[in-house]
């Protein structure tokens, strides 16, 4: 077989491992920067130290609430025991009471707003978590495609491997070399078809003698004008 023939063959099985290789890269990138479970986890932290928080506001205000009470209800049995009869005694215990109520009414405000605040705390946890169990699920199925497809990547480069190593195995050293040094220096295009008489790659036009040369079964043949391998088809 005509060597730029082997050599084009090898070409497109290199750009076919190329391709698969960095489709490989890509998916293992998109896995390994998802942070949308990451994310997720770190909502359910966030309202999960929100919900600490209120229950730790309603609790100092109940404990507050509780000493008011405790306080009122000493002086109201002072005030209603009848073993103070002392008219200043009375007016002071009258004042501690009234300024009690005032203040028990205000942390029962307190308290309510607390409570509810509590109640929105939590909500806002169970709506995280449930987005964090959604994420997950998520994440799984769209994990699993890519998985999928990663799997067929791997099994086809195996594949072209294999088949890079049959062609390479039926080549001359000496070609494989000059192709080597070409792909690193044309871009990745070492050997370029020949139609209509012209170079595909480049565009020029090729002498007959170029033509005849470029279909010989032992050598290989370079566009004047791009020094690419031509292969005749």
């Amino acid at each position: 077989m005509n060597p730029a023939s082997n050599l084009y063959q090898l070409q497109k099985t290199d750009t076919e491992i190329k391709k698969s290789d960095q489709r490989i890269a890509v998916i293992n990138k998109t896995i390994s920067n998802d942070k949308r479970i990451l994310s997720a986890q770190q909502a359910v932290k966030s309202a999960s130290q929100n919900v600490l928080k209120a229950q730790q506001a309603l609790r100092t205000i109940e404990e507050k609430s509780k000493e008011v009470r405790i306080k009122l209800e000493s002086s109201n049995a002072k005030l209603y025991g009848g073993r103070i009869t002392n008219p200043k005694e009375l007016q002071d215990l009258q004042l501690d009471v009234a300024s009690n109520k005032k203040r028990l009414a205000a942390f029962e405000d307190k308290q309510l707003q607390a409570m509810i605040g509590l109640e929105e705390a939590e909500e806002a946890k169970e709506g995280a978590e449930r987005h964090l169990e959604q994420t997950e699920a998520q994440t799984l199925t769209d994990h699993a495609s890519l998985q999928g497809e990663l799997s067929l990547l791997t099994k086809t480069r195996v594949r072209l491997l294999s088949e890079r190593n049959v062609i390479i195995g039926s080549m001359d050293s000496r070609h494989i070399d000059i192709y080597d040094q070409l792909i690193k220096k044309k871009h990745g295009t070492a050997v370029t078809p020949i139609e209509d008489n012209t170079c595909a790659t480049c565009g020029s036009t090729l002498r007959s003698a170029t033509l005849q040369a470029a279909r010989s079964p032992k050598e290989i043949t370079f566009c004047p004008s791009c020094k690419r391998i031509l292969f005749a088809g």
